[in-house]
């Protein structure tokens, strides 16, 4: 086990528990913690008032758990009595502050050596810590200057959170695939891929596709938006009826090399298609059709694709292009 020794993380601990226990002075404490879970999880409370689940990014989110670990609807009857969405947040944070000890993290080796290390606490909800940005940044902030090299998180599964150095050597990183690939499949998954903070707000790294794990990293990531992309397209699905899905194919360039790339289709007898974002379009032309790399899309005929307004993961509106933007689609095709 690794320890590491963060005492003046409390100094920031401090001050964000007066903030937060401001909402709740006089109740009760109730058995509650942040809950952080995939969008594929979370896509069933897309019903629920803005309370129950609170994003992180276009694929994480997190809403507020009892010990059953189920997410509770601010406007529940069953919700503990006189608190609302917001004072259950806060009281959710200050519990998850205690389950740490009083004056440092401790951060464990996953059996990788020091370039991978985990958070072993609270038990079972490990990745709890993933809604607490200003905390994480502490920590991500701590580790680079430690190493001299910028780390990344990872919220691979609910109970697996894992700090990693961008500067691990390939054996690590396939090793740690090894570990991430198949929890895209669990029911407690979350998104195995890397993120770092900035500006307050988590981003998903870019993957550089020139190393073997990169490859694997890219695969990884293609799989993970391809499962919560259709299950956002299966709900979406029973109301209306132009939902393109999110789709994987393996191209082949002029240099042999092959690329793993993400598309979706653009029926031509629909006036409107609602897309996931994808490397690639797909736009249908009688008994065939163009591919067409997003990018070009934007950046020829930006009047095609228009964004919809608070979706998670993101989703565009494209129109049906005409026959003259249909001729410069297939000059800018694949």
């Amino acid at each position: 086990t690794d320890d590491i020794d963060i005492g003046a993380t409390e100094k920031i601990l401090q001050a964000l528990d007066a903030e937060r226990r401001s909402a709740q002075d006089g109740q009760a404490s109730v058995p509650v913690l942040p809950l952080v879970r995939s969008l594929a999880f979370a896509i069933q409370y897309r019903e629920m008032s803005s309370g129950a689940f609170t994003w992180l990014t276009d694929f994480i989110g997190y809403g507020i758990a009892l010990e059953d670990a189920e997410l509770l609807n601010p406007n529940a009857n069953n919700n503990p009595a006189g608190y609302d969405a917001l004072q259950l947040q806060s009281q959710a944070f200050d519990n998850l502050h205690k389950t740490m000890t009083e004056d440092y993290f401790s951060l464990v080796e996953f059996g990788l050596g020091p370039n991978v290390v985990a958070m072993p606490a609270p038990e079972g909800n490990e990745s709890a810590w993933f809604a607490d940005i200003p905390v994480m940044e502490y920590l991500i902030d701590y580790l680079s200057e430690q190493s001299g090299t910028p780390w990344v998180v990872i919220p691979a599964t609910r109970n697996q959170l894992f700090f990693v150095n961008t500067a691990a050597t390939a054996e690590e990183w396939g090793a740690l695939l090894d570990a991430l690939e198949p929890t895209i499949e669990y029911h407690n998954g979350i998104y195995p891929l890397p993120h770092s903070i900035i500006d307050g707000q988590w981003v998903e790294q870019p993957i550089d596709t020139e190393t073997e794990w990169g490859r694997r990293l890219h695969t990884l990531q293609l799989q993970a938006r391809t499962i919560s992309y259709n299950a956002q397209a299966e709900v979406l699905s029973a109301t209306e009826n132009n939902i393109a899905s999110y789709k994987a194919l393996s191209i082949t360039t002029v240099d042999g090399a092959e690329h793993d790339m993400s598309f979706a289709l653009v029926p031509e007898a629909w006036i409107t298609t609602s897309v996931p974002r994808t490397d690639l379009l797909f736009f249908e032309s009688g008994n065939s059709g163009t591919m067409v790399p997003w990018q070009g899309v934007v950046d020829r005929l930006p009047h095609l694709i228009e964004q919809q307004p608070d979706v998670h993961p993101p989703r565009y509106t494209v129109k049906r292009p005409t026959l003259q933007e249909m001729e410069l689609l297939q000059l800018l095709g694949l």
